[in-house]
C-alpha cells in the first residue's frame, strides 16, 4: 500500500518519509511521466520532462534538415530531422543517448531503428515550414512565375526581392510623417535613416536603383561635424556613390536647420536623382553666414551627377552649389565634373527681398558654379540667377551648356510670415523676379573654355560679365522680354 509521508519540514529523517522519497526517486529515473509530486504537493520535473524541456527548447530554435532516409542521413543534433520521401513525413530520433545516429541509404523508418517512445517521432512539417520562412532566407523557399508568359523564368520570392529597388522607406526606416503647414518641426527626423542607406550604398559598390516614396520627410542636422556641416553626405569625401538611380517623384525633404541639407562627395559616376523636392529652412538667426545655406552641395571631385524633374526652393543661399570644398572656397583640385541640371524647378526665395548676405531672408540665387568641368544645365525653369564665380586662379569653367532654360519672373506674394517651410508660389503675386546668367569673378587666371549661353527665355533679367571672366563664352539666340546684355570690363 501506498506510504503517507509526514509533513515534518526538511530535511525530514522520519521512516516513512524515506520510504516516501524512495518511490518518488523510482518515479524521477524511470517514469515516462514528465512531472512528479513530492510530499508536500509541490511539482517536480521527471528525468522524461527534463528531456522534452530541453527538446523543446532545442526545436524552438529551429529544425535541421539533414537528409532522408531513402538518400541517408547522419543524425547528430537533437533538433536534425530526417525526411521519409515516399510519405513526406519528417522525423525526429528520440534517444539523445544514441546520438550521433546513422541512417543508410534505402531505408525507412522502420528499418532504420523502428517509430515510437524512444525511436523515430514524427515531426509536424508546417512547423518545419514556419520556423524556415522565419528565417532571413525563407523567401527563397517560396517560387513565383508571371502569369501569362510562356517562357520565362521561375523564381523565389527571395530573389525577387533582392533584385528589387532599394525602399528608403521599408528597408530603411525613412518616414513621411512631416506637416510642413504647422510651421514648427514635426515627425520623424530622417537624417540617420537617410545617412545609413548612403553610407550602405557606398559600402555595396553602387549599381542599384533607390526608391524614395511620396511623401513629406524632415531632417534637422544641428551641430553637424560634416564637411560644410551639411546635413546628410550622399558619398564621403574620398568614398563616394557610383551607378546610383534615385526614384523620388512626390518625395520632399524638408530642412529643419539652417545650412547645407545634403552634400554630394566624390562621386564617381551614375547618380542621377529623379522627381526629388527639397526645401532649404527659411527660420533661423540672420546673418552673413546664411548664404552658405544650400539645398544640395557638389563637391571634392564629385563626378557624374543628373538632376532630373527635380524642385528646389526656400534656401537662403543657393539651391545647388557645384565644385570645390566646403572649408576653404579657394582650394583648387577639387572640381565637379560632368554634371547635368535638366527639367527642374529651382526657386529663390524673395521673402524680406534683402539678400541673405545683407541679413535678409532673400536667397543668394539658386546655382553657384565655383570650380566644374563640363556642366549642362538645360531645359529647367528657373527663379532667380545663375552665378558662375571661381573664387581663384586655376579654377575652372570649361564646356559649359546653358540651354533652352525658361528664367521665369516669378511674380511671388512675398512671405515674410512665421512658417520656416514656407513655399512661395508662382504666380501668385506682382513681385518680379529678376533672372539672369552672371559672370562676376575677380579672380585672374581662371581656366575656361567652350562656354555656350543659347536659346534661353529671359522674362525679365540681363546677361552680365566681366572681363576676366568671358573668355571662351558664347552668347546667342536668347530672347529677353524686358532685360538687357550688360557688360563690365
Amino acid at each position: 500500500m501506498a506510504t503517507t509521508p509526514s509533513q515534518t519540514p526538511v530535511a525530514s529523517e522520519l521512516p516513512q518519509d524515506l520510504k516516501f522519497n524512495a518511490g518518488k526517486i523510482d518515479e524521477f529515473v524511470t517514469s515516462l511521466a514528465q512531472w512528479y509530486i513530492d510530499r508536500f504537493g509541490g511539482k517536480h520535473y521527471t528525468i522524461e520532462g527534463l528531456k522534452q524541456l530541453v527538446l523543446q527548447q532545442i526545436y524552438n530554435l529551429g529544425w535541421n534538415l539533414v537528409g532522408t532516409f531513402q538518400g541517408g542521413a547522419t543524425v547528430a543534433n537533437p533538433g536534425d530531422i530526417v525526411q521519409d520521401t515516399s510519405t513526406g513525413v519528417w522525423y525526429r530520433w528520440d534517444n539523445l543517448a544514441t546520438l550521433p545516429k546513422t541512417v543508410p541509404a534505402g531505408s525507412t523508418p522502420g528499418s532504420a531503428g523502428g517509430t515510437g517512445e524512444g525511436k523515430w517521432q514524427l515531426v509536424d512539417v508546417s512547423d518545419v515550414l514556419r520556423k524556415d520562412l522565419a528565417k532571413s532566407t525563407g523567401a527563397n523557399l517560396v517560387v513565383i512565375k508571371k502569369l501569362g508568359l510562356q517562357n520565362n523564368v521561375p523564381n523565389t520570392i527571395g530573389a525577387f526581392y533582392q533584385a528589387a529597388p532599394i525602399n528608403a522607406a521599408t528597408d530603411y526606416g525613412l518616414k513621411a510623417d512631416f506637416d510642413p503647414t504647422t510651421g514648427v518641426a514635426n515627425g520623424t527626423n530622417n537624417r540617420a535613416a537617410l545617412q545609413q542607406l548612403m553610407d550602405d550604398l557606398v559600402a555595396i559598390g553602387g549599381n542599384r536603383v533607390v526608391v524614395i516614396p511620396a511623401g513629406n520627410y524632415y531632417f534637422n542636422f544641428d551641430g553637424s561635424t560634416n564637411p560644410g556641416t551639411v546635413g546628410v553626405m550622399w558619398g564621403r569625401v574620398g568614398a563616394g556613390l557610383k551607378n546610383v538611380i534615385f526614384l523620388c517623384y512626390g518625395a520632399t525633404f524638408y530642412a529643419g536647420t539652417p545650412g547645407r541639407l545634403n552634400g554630394i562627395f566624390s562621386a564617381n559616376y551614375g547618380v542621377n536623382i529623379f522627381g526629388l523636392r527639397s526645401f532649404g529652412y527659411g527660420g533661423g538667426v540672420l546673418d552673413q553666414p546664411r548664404e552658405n545655406d544650400a539645398c544640395f552641395s557638389l563637391n571634392y571631385n564629385c563626378n557624374g551627377v543628373a538632376f532630373d524633374q527635380c524642385y528646389f526652393s526656400n534656401s537662403f543661399g543657393d539651391c545647388i552649389y557645384l565644385g570645390g570644398s566646403l572649408d576653404n572656397g579657394s582650394l583648387t583640385g577639387l572640381l565637379c565634373r560632368d554634371i547635368t541640371i535638366r527639367n527642374c524647378i529651382i526657386k529663390e526665395r524673395y521673402g524680406d527681398g534683402k539678400r541673405s548676405y545683407y541679413s535678409g531672408t532673400r536667397s543668394r540665387l539658386v546655382i553657384a558654379v565655383i570650380d566644374c568641368v563640363r556642366l549642362t544645365i538645360e531645359g529647367n525653369t528657373i527663379v532667380s540667377g545663375i552665378d558662375f564665380e571661381p573664387n581663384s586662379a586655376s579654377q575652372n569653367l570649361q564646356h559649359v551648356l546653358v540651354r533652352n532654360n525658361h528664367f521665369h519672373s516669378g511674380n511671388y506674394l512675398p512671405y515674410t510670415g512665421a512658417n520656416p517651410f514656407y513655399d512661395e508660389q508662382l504666380n501668385s503675386g506682382t513681385q518680379i523676379i529678376s533672372g539672369d546668367v552672371r559672370f562676376l569673378t575677380v579672380a585672374s587666371n581662371i581656366v575656361t573654355r567652350n562656354i555656350q549661353i543659347q536659346g534661353n527665355d529671359f522674362d525679365n533679367g540681363f546677361l552680365r560679365r566681366t572681363q576676366l571672366a568671358i573668355s571662351d563664352a558664347v552668347w546667342f539666340g536668347n530672347r529677353m522680354h524686358r532685360g538687357c546684355d550688360c557688360f563690365w570690363s
